[in-house]
């Protein structure tokens, strides 16, 4: 009896890991919202569904579906939310190796004024990958055979099956002609090189300083300006010298390895740091509303995106409400002898500043956070109805409140562009659950680049 449910323990646990395994390998893979585009390709081969798309090399997408249009294959694929897919965009299908899978290359192009629309098409390469090779190979084969058909041809005529060969006969038959010409006129040639040993004495004579006056006599004034620019050659050949030898600034700059080592390493980090500035997206929300226990509240994040996947929340809150309560106690004396009484009284401390310091992880449309939540620890998690910025939120926080944990629910909602209201319930797990009604705004990092641009112009 042991053994049968040792053996249905085991049957029902391989049946729960199946079921798993399929259920992640069916997902999309990374976090993160998608955008859907599609392409149109020649050869869809090897290609499949949920194959993934690579940016840089890096998975940022995966394929949704592949389905017959015309005469060529319509390839639908998702790609992350905060990568920019413009116009410039282009697509190749490419393999991992000569017989490695094949996947979407998207390369993202120069950067474009505006996003390209969900569901818009994607021009494709064709070509590239180990087939663009084998074909470029074969087209390069067949230059080759009609460069050679031409050598071929160009050899051979129909006089001659040798066309080379007629040639140098030729030219043997030139140089004959060529040498019975100079024979007959010898004594003209002769003259010839009488004249040209003439002009040659000339020249010596004229070149000559000592001869009064021949050309470079009558220049000899030049001299000093001559010593002049021999003496300046001189004086860089020297600095030259130095620098190559590593004296001075300039000579330590070039020739000292280690400072040379020491700029390039600057050089270097600051390269690395501006890199990571540029890559880094920012997004800012700013809220105000009122309670209905009378008390304003206002809210300014900052989140800063490192990675799609993740993020880091910044933010400061203003509010007349909320954990910041203490208590005053006052005693009475009555006159006459009479029972002392005692008075306690709440206050609020109105206008407190209040800090979130938050990491949060994206896993699809959910959100995890956690730090510090109104200047207290705390958890907190979003879900991201649609693209059209409806978000329902809870947080957790205050844990050492005497009251019990503080708990808020809210929800986002987008009104238009880049306005957004916001319902919020506070403290609904006590007796001083109260709700308050913000309206704010929320800027993308696309949003601010366009601002400071319009802002610069």
């Amino acid at each position: 009896m042991k053994e049968v449910k040792v053996g249905a323990l085991a049957l029902v646990a391989g049946t729960c890991f199946v079921l798993i395994v399929l259920n992640i390998t069916s997902s999309k893979t990374g976090f993160g919202t998608y955008h859907d585009y599609y392409a149109n390709i020649q050869d869809a081969t090897g290609i499949f569904e949920n194959s993934v798309v690579r940016v840089a090399g890096i998975e940022a997408g995966y394929i949704k579906s592949i389905e017959l249009n015309d005469d060529k294959a319509k390839i639908t694929f998702g790609i992350q939310k905060r990568l920019r897919v413009t116009q410039n965009s282009t697509l190749k299908v490419k393999t991992v190796g000569f017989l490695g899978e094949k996947y979407l290359d998207l390369s993202l192009g120069p950067i474009a004024p505006e996003r390209l629309p969900e569901g818009s098409e994607i021009k494709v390469i064709e070509g590239a990958g180990f087939e663009g090779l084998t074909e470029d190979a074969a087209e390069i084969a067949v230059d080759v055979k009609e460069i050679t058909q031409k050598i071929k041809e160009a050899l051979k005529n129909e006089n001659s099956d040798n066309v080379v060969k007629d040639i140098i006969a030729d030219l043997q038959k030139t140089m004959q002609t060529v040498r019975k010409i100079a024979e007959r006129n010898e004594n003209k040639i002769n003259e010839i090189i009488d004249n040209v040993g003439d002009v040659s004495a000339s020249l010596a004579y004229e070149l000559d300083g000592s001869q009064e006056g021949s050309l470079l006599y009558q220049v000899r004034d030049i001299g000093p300006t001559i010593q002049n620019l021999k003496k300046a050659s001189e004086d860089i050949r020297a600095i030259v010298a130095d620098v190559h030898a590593g004296k001075g600034t300039v000579g330590k700059l070039l020739r000292d390895e280690e400072t040379i080592e020491q700029v390039n390493s600057t050089l270097k980090n600051v390269n690395q740091l501006v890199n990571r500035i540029n890559n880094i997206e920012a997004d800012l929300a700013l809220y105000t509303g009122g309670n209905t226990d009378g008390g304003a509240s206002t809210t300014f994040n900052v989140d800063l995106y490192p990675a799609p996947e993740r993020f880091y929340r910044l933010g400061v809150v203003v509010n007349d409400f909320g954990p910041e309560v203490s208590e005053t106690k006052r005693t009475t004396t009555t006159p006459g002898g009479g029972s002392p009484s005692t008075e306690t009284r709440e206050e609020v401390n109105e206008d407190a500043i209040k800090f979130d310091l938050q990491i949060a992880r994206v896993y699809q449309r959910f959100v995890f956070r956690a730090g510090l939540i109104e200047s207290t620890g705390g958890v907190g998690i979003d879900y991201l109805w649609n693209e059209n910025g409806l978000r329902f939120s809870a947080e957790a926080f205050d844990f050492a409140n005497d009251d019990g944990t503080n708990l808020r629910l809210y929800t986002d909602i987008k009104l238009w562009n880049i306005i957004y209201t916001r319902i919020s319930f506070e403290d609904v797990l006590n007796d001083t659950r109260s709700a308050t009604i913000f309206l704010g705004l929320r800027f993308t990092d696309e949003d601010l680049a366009a601002l400071i641009g319009l802002m610069a112009n």
